[in-house]
């Protein structure tokens, strides 16, 4: 798509909105369908494509198109779950960077031999001990013996024979 100035694009984008949602709101699903998916491309922002696309999707549940909206459905996802991936990437950065400015600030930074620094902040547990070692093998020359079974217990004693 050719590049336009960003006001008129945002004017094309509220054009081809509010004429699919006249369409939707009519019953012309096949034309919201397709004014729905130009107004997603025409879009700056991905949560405003993605909310046109769902929106999309609706008009194709509402044609019985299902296998195309839900296809549709699973971009959105998927694209969904990666900005929100990245988002909170980019919020672990910036609360990393904000840390080391205050400790800098507050005088606490204390950059390694590699220069890359190294937090004031007490470090992460360390990790468990291992598990005890086992008891050692017998030696291969001493048979491995096993307690000796309990002896079985005495027969009753007879009584006295019939004479």
């Amino acid at each position: 798509m050719v590049d336009q100035p960003r006001d008129d694009r945002h004017a094309r984008l509220a054009s081809l909105e509010d004429r699919a949602i006249a369409a939707r709101h009519a019953g012309q699903f096949e034309q919201a369908v397709t004014l729905f998916a130009q107004a997603a491309d025409v879009a700056d922002d991905l949560q405003t494509q993605l909310n046109l696309q769902i929106r999309q999707a609706c008009c194709l549940l509402a044609i019985e198109r299902h296998s195309e909206a839900a296809a549709l459905a699973v971009i959105v996802a998927e694209q969904a779950r990666v900005e929100a991936r990245n988002a909170l990437t980019r919020s672990l950065i910036a609360f990393a960077v904000a840390r080391l400015e205050l400790e800098r600030d507050a005088g606490i930074l204390q950059p390694d031999e590699t220069a890359a620094g190294r937090s004031s902040l007490p470090a992460k547990a360390a990790p468990p001990p291992p598990p005890p070692a086992l008891p050692p093998a017998p030696p291969e020359s001493a048979p491995a013996t096993a307690p000796a079974p309990p002896a079985p217990p005495a027969p009753p004693a007879p009584n006295d024979p019939p004479k």
